[in-house]
């Protein structure tokens, strides 16, 4: 069980890598709009509680050091961030994923007549950028972490409600993060 600290400094980590990955900035400075500002740190927060109940649920231990200081702590986050950014953009050319892009394009494509094509191609593919990266992120490298080879999800019930409300949050905040981006 992880005492108080230890949570706190988990939910900061993951705070910084998520802003890190999905604004580039600190979201004080990028987002003008307050009601967005309040939405995307509402979503945030939301997921980060889900997340961490997913990761009592599956006791997978995400902190390795003990870090007090903050600006050490962002800095360190914001290197897991460019690492999982870098991974991320490998997995992006993979050919399964090619295949899964270009499909989802054609698809939209279609949806979206007057739309051009690398418009539809651009939102697409950033789209599974920052959703994978954040899936990697905040899901991926803890379970590699503790030595777990698949998403152990669906072994119960609990297990997959608690995963479901974490994509369901996550996909609210890369979709929230994407229109923050185009309003810049």
């Amino acid at each position: 069980m992880m005492n108080k600290k230890q949570f706190i400094i988990e939910q900061l980590k993951n705070w910084y890598v998520i802003d890190n990955i999905l604004l580039e900035c600190d979201p004080k400075k990028c987002i003008k709009n307050t009601k967005l500002y309040n939405e995307y740190n509402t979503i945030k927060s939301s997921l980060l509680m889900t997340l961490h109940e997913f990761y009592l649920h599956k006791k997978i231990k995400t902190l390795k050091e003990k870090v007090t200081d903050s600006k050490i702590l962002q800095e360190n986050a914001n290197e897991y961030a460019k690492e999982i950014k870098k991974i991320t953009s490998h997995m992006l050319n993979s050919p399964k994923i090619k295949e899964e892009m270009t499909k989802t394009v054609m698809m939209e494509s279609k949806q979206f007549k007057n739309s051009e094509l690398s418009t539809v191609t651009s939102v697409i593919v950033n789209k599974k950028f920052l959703t994978l990266a954040l899936e990697n992120a905040l899901i991926g490298k803890p379970l590699l972490e503790n030595h777990i080879e698949s998403l152990p999800q669906l072994s119960d019930m609990k297990g997959c409600i608690i995963y479901e409300s974490y994509k369901i949050q996550r996909d609210a905040l890369v979709n929230l993060a994407l229109k923050i981006r185009h309003a810049k």
